[in-house]
């Protein structure tokens, strides 16, 4: 049984002991916990730290029935529901959900503070003195705590401490949701926060929400225009460092995604991914007007504008005829310009359009078998390719 070392009191938990123990004030943070290394000012701190240990959840949602460790998540969390934005700027009358957010956007919007404080050393702008002092010691101050293990250096004891657990594999900080558990504590809370939906970073500009600052970061530059990442190799800018990454295999010519049917490789994952359809024959993106099937939601929203819309954004300048697809104007050009640039490999006949050229194709390679699968509903022509049913359904449209 837990005795107190100090009064002898004995309690029938650990926990109950190191509760008790911040009574007689020792130290700076007398209230320890008795399962990791934390300690804290007070009882209370150290009652909500303990809920991350025993996974309690006490504060529940009734809206959405989503629990919450602490009462002040809970009312942040309220927010989502009732779109209640109590903290508005005095200056423009945007309102925002928490007070770090206004102070953000002040910062950002209306205080010349921004362009005042520069690292004396690099020149990097930071938006309060608390950011540049951190960059300082981050990147220019010499690093006194040095790694056992690996030699790498530190400025701050509980960042070392947290890249000790990395060596020994210790993951003392759990999910309460679901079976993870992590070597570092903003690990484990940015990972919770895929559970309880919780954005608490917004966008000051637009509104948007994120799990992470560094998510908001990278979402900042969209509207500040910035992009800080060069290619060496060309003139192209990014504001994103994952995008100069993919950028660069143009140059370099690497494919690292390959496909696992044929072989085929690729510079993006995106790409093998519609690629891979093409041998399931997967369409899971379902226009809403029809039902016609598609590998992309881009494909799809194409097909709709064009189609069901009733939008034609690509306009002949010859004779001012509006089509849906560029690949409708392309072969309409041809019609003034007399231009048939596909040759049919099997007599001497040209066109204007390769799905023309394979649809001619097909007569000579099979003149008994109706090879035509695609319908029309509204008049029931049939065509042998789709590119040829949707050129056709532009006549209904147009009357």
């Amino acid at each position: 049984m837990p005795v107190c070392e100090v009064c002898n009191k004995k309690f029938k938990t650990p926990m109950a002991l190191s509760l008790h123990f911040g009574y007689h004030g020792v130290g700076d943070r007398p209230y320890k916990c008795m399962v990791c290394p934390k300690a804290y000012t007070s009882r209370a701190g150290l009652e909500v730290h303990y809920r991350l240990h025993t996974g309690e959840r006490q504060f529940e949602c009734d809206v959405c029935n989503m629990t919450f460790m602490e009462a002040v998540v809970l009312k942040r969390h309220m927010m989502v529901h009732t779109g209640e934005k109590p903290h508005e700027c005095s200056m423009c009358d945007k309102k925002f959900t928490t007070t770090s957010n206004l102070k953000s956007h002040v910062l950002r919007m209306h205080s010349e503070i921004e362009k005042t404080l520069e690292c004396t050393v690099c020149h990097k702008k930071c938006i309060n003195e608390a950011d540049l002092k951190m960059h300082h010691v981050q990147y220019h101050k010499e690093r006194q705590l040095e790694c056992t293990v690996c030699h790498k250096r530190f400025a701050f004891q509980s960042t070392l401490l947290a890249h000790l657990r990395y060596h020994t594999g210790e993951k003392p900080f759990k999910c309460s949701y679901c079976p993870k558990s992590f070597t570092d504590e903003r690990d484990c809370t940015k990972h919770t926060r895929t559970h309880t939906g919780e954005r608490p970073y917004e966008c000051t500009f637009c509104d948007k929400r994120f799990t992470q600052t560094g998510a908001l970061k990278k979402h900042l530059l969209i509207h500040t225009g910035e992009k800080p990442f060069e290619c060496t190799e060309c003139p192209m800018k990014f504001s994103q460092k994952v995008s100069l990454k993919v950028h660069l295999r143009r140059h370099t010519g690497e494919k690292p995604y390959e496909c696992s049917v044929c072989h085929k490789r690729f510079a993006r994952d995106y790409i093998l991914t519609c690629h891979l359809m093409t041998h399931t024959g997967e369409k899971p993106v379902a226009c809403p007007s029809c039902p016609e099937r598609f590998q992309t939601s881009s494909n799809m929203r194409k097909h709709h504008r064009a189609l069901h819309s009733g939008e034609k954004h690509y306009q002949c300048t010859v004779c001012n005829k509006k089509f849906g697809f560029s690949r409708g104007l392309k072969s309409h050009l041809m019609t003034h310009t007399g231009e048939k640039p596909f040759e049919c490999p099997l007599c001497p006949k040209r066109f204007a359009s390769s799905g023309n050229m394979k649809t001619h194709c097909r007569i000579h390679n099979s003149e008994e078998t109706d090879t035509r699968s695609f319908k029309c509903s509204e008049c029931l022509k049939s065509f042998a390719e789709s590119n040829s049913l949707m050129e056709h359904l532009y006549s209904h449209l147009e009357q």
